[in-house]
């Protein structure tokens, strides 16, 4: 856990350290993927959740590994379409800054993606559009969370109203500032 509050996106997690030395001194956390399943549940009853959810768009090259770390877990692929998607992220520190390079970029998560439905299953995996999503959230929102075993509930579309609070706790405003829209 000490390596945890080095990392640079720590500070966006909000969670006092006092919270971690717990997890740090447990002998039976043994592994990297226990530490993490510790952290991310210790995050989750901080924030009044019964799971957390990573989202990260680079775990797409990593699947196989994840599911070995992480058995049982499930996996949403959020399809957005790449003309959309290049113009958003060419702000972020890691997206290439050539359109040839960032197509490639895009082209290859999206793809990676894709490939998790074959190395974790069917029944682990959802393939989800993201201009259906928002266009359509009543629709498109209570078979996504029949998936992931939550119960929908209609304020889940309230995101406006907490927009500001989310968006405090993330890395950089870039990252969610869209959430402000209805």
């Amino acid at each position: 856990p000490i390596y945890i509050r080095g990392d640079v996106s720590w500070p966006s997690w909000a969670m006092a350290d006092g919270r971690l030395e717990p997890i740090a001194a447990d002998p039976a956390l043994t592994t990297v993927p226990a530490v993490l399943r510790a952290v991310y549940d210790e995050y989750a009853r901080g924030e009044g959740k019964e799971r957390s959810i990573d989202k990260t768009p680079q775990h797409t090259e990593h699947v196989a590994l994840l599911d070995a770390a992480f058995p049982g877990s499930r996996f949403v692929h959020l399809v957005r379409d790449g003309r959309d998607v290049l113009p958003s992220l060419r702000s972020m520190p890691y997206f290439p800054s050539g359109f040839a390079e960032a197509t490639l970029f895009w082209r290859d998560r999206a793809v990676s993606g894709r490939d998790a439905r074959r190395v974790v299953g069917s029944a682990r995996y959802h393939e989800l559009r993201y201009e259906d999503l928002v266009a359509d959230p009543e629709r498109h929102l209570p078979p996504l969370c029949e998936f992931l075993g939550l119960e929908y509930d209609p304020a889940m579309l309230d995101y406006p109203q907490r927009a500001e609070a989310v968006i405090a706790g993330t890395v950089g405003e870039t990252h969610h500032g869209n959430l402000r829209r209805a």
